[in-house]
């Protein structure tokens, strides 16, 4: 099927290959008298085969569930291949060869093509590729035009305005990504005295005796970071290189994990501390630190840039990121330090952790995965005094440790479609508990001291099977609550009389057993309060 590859490659990430390939695929989306079937897929760093192989049946919506072994996944995957004519497959961002056979991609029949996209000139030759196109920095014109583009000035540079800026490009060595982030960093200095200091600190970041692009790069990003000048965005900036590489994280998710760490600041209402969220994430797209996806519900850190914010992150050894990884074969590389701050395993394939980690300074854990371990010591939770944000979505656990009802400080506990979680221990001690989701899990019963949480203020029992009224009990100690979900849920049907009580709800999702109990609540002042319900 397919029949000649085309490649683009740079030796440096933000030289504009995705970039480029982007307009291609558009191109051949509008217009599809050339080629009928056209596919992106984007290949992070520590890919595999399988995982290469489970993404391209994605887009083909391919059924993997009852094949094991590499070659019936890539027969499977021929199979289905070589029924489709004039098709494109782009693979963005390849760091090592796969053999298209070994993966399930034909070879040798007209009609089809396979772009790549790569910083190795090493991966083209290795992949057989017929054509080699190597993406260029940009002329020093071109990158003066991108500046000027970005920079956005309602009034032109004068002469040494003009100079130093003509300088601080120079500095950017042709590169789209780092001439496009250090504009946007200028944007709004209209005093020559902050020109000339910017210059002076661009150069800092970038002198040395040798050309090492990579690092180069990751230099010019840093002058960008740091000309944030304000540490709860270089915070901020830093929890999103927590997700997996090429992961589209929802900004709702990602300002739950902020307020929950104190990152936002408490505000008198939730609404307050998500307008303050969407603002720190705008400020961070603002200046090319965050790429925002179309719809604008979701933002995505360039990998480039999430390289350079791990390796910022390294110098104290704070963080210790695993996202998307296969950690049965690399078990070596969790390596629990005591000076641990964050700690994402996220989307990672790990069948157990059987150590207790040491780890005092420890305020947030990512551990959410569909192929994560399906259970934990006991004693897990017993050197973590300081954690606040603790998710353990989709975890195929059937119990929690009970170490979890000593995390004092714990600020989010989630624990969304643990499908087969039928007990969690007391949370009586959680006393500083905000934000509590256990909506699509296993459970039956409210966990115990759900009543003593006063500061509750989100809880989440989506999808829910319980059949108690205990929850009718636990709402009037409730009294910060400001957003409840409760739909979906079967059995448990709650009182007007208790919602009337939470006069702080903005959201509200529930299920009513008839229309004059919804006539009733309209008519409240509570109600009207709502700024979300369903």
């Amino acid at each position: 099927m397919v029949k000649s590859k085309a490649l683009e490659f740079g030796e440096w990430g933000g030289g504009g290959k995705t970039t480029v390939v982007t307009h291609i695929y558009n191109r051949l989306l509008e217009n599809n008298s050339l080629f009928s079937h056209v596919y992106w897929v984007t290949i992070s760093k520590e890919s595999n085969i399988r995982e290469l192989q489970d993404a391209i049946a994605k887009k083909f919506n391919i059924d993997f569930s009852k094949e094991g072994e590499d070659n019936q996944r890539s027969a499977l995957l021929l199979k289905a291949l070589q029924k489709l004519k004039k098709i494109v497959i782009i693979l963005d961002d390849m760091w090592e060869v796969y053999e298209p056979e070994l993966v399930g991609i034909p070879l040798g029949v007209d009609g089809g093509k396979l772009i790549i996209t790569t910083r190795s000139r090493n991966i083209c030759l290795g992949m057989g590729c017929k054509e080699i196109i190597k993406v260029e920095s940009l002329s020093t014109e071109e990158a003066w035009e991108l500046f000027n583009k970005t920079l956005e000035r309602y009034s032109a540079l004068n002469g040494e305005e003009e100079k130093t800026a003509k300088d601080i490009v120079n500095e950017c060595a042709g590169l789209p990504l780092a001439i496009v982030t250090t504009a946007k960093s200028m944007r709004g200095v209209y005093d020559i005295f902050e020109w000339r200091n910017a210059l002076n600190e661009l150069r800092g970041h970038t002198q040395g005796p040798t050309l090492d692009m990579e690092n180069d790069v990751f230099k010019i990003l840093e002058f960008s970071y740091d000309r944030l000048n304000d540490e709860k965005l270089w915070e901020c900036l830093l929890y999103c290189a927590l997700f997996p590489e090429d992961y589209w994280i929802r900004r709702a998710s990602l300002i739950r994990y902020w307020i929950a760490e104190g990152m936002v600041g408490e505000m008198e209402t939730r609404q307050a501390e998500f307008d303050r969220g969407h603002a720190i994430l705008n400020k961070l797209e603002n200046v090319c630190l965050l790429e925002r996806r179309g719809n604008g519900k979701c933002v995505k850190v360039h990998d480039v840039i999430r390289d350079m914010v791990i390796n910022i992150s390294k110098r104290n050894s704070r963080f210790m990121v695993r996202a998307g990884r296969n950690l049965n074969d690399l078990s070596s590389e969790i390596q629990w330090l005591e000076n641990l701050e964050r700690v994402s395993l996220m989307d990672s394939q790990l069948s157990s952790l059987k150590s207790v980690p040491n780890c005092p300074k420890l305020s947030t854990l990512l551990l959410l995965s569909k192929y994560g371990p399906d259970g934990l010591p006991n004693a897990f939770f017993v050197h973590m005094p300081s954690l606040k944000v603790l998710n353990l979505s989709y975890l195929n656990i059937s119990s929690l440790p009970y170490s979890i009802s000593n995390l004092v400080n714990l600020r989010a506990l989630f624990l969304c479609h643990c499908s087969k979680l039928n007990h969690v221990p007391s949370l009586a001690k959680l006393k500083e508990l905000r934000e509590l989701d256990l909506s699509g899990s296993g459970i039956t019963e409210l966990p115990d001291g759900i009543e003593l949480l006063a500061l509750l203020k989100c809880l989440a029992l989506r999808g829910l099977s319980i059949k108690d009224m205990s929850l009718n009990r636990a709402l009037p100690n409730l009294l910060h609550l400001q957003c409840l979900r409760l739909d979906d849920m079967r059995f448990l049907m709650v009182g007007i009389e208790e919602l009337i009580g939470l006069r702080k709800l903005e959201i509200l999702c529930i299920n009513l057993s008839n229309l004059h109990k919804f006539d009733s609540y309209m008519r409240t002042k509570q109600y009207q309060r709502l700024t979300h319900y369903c």
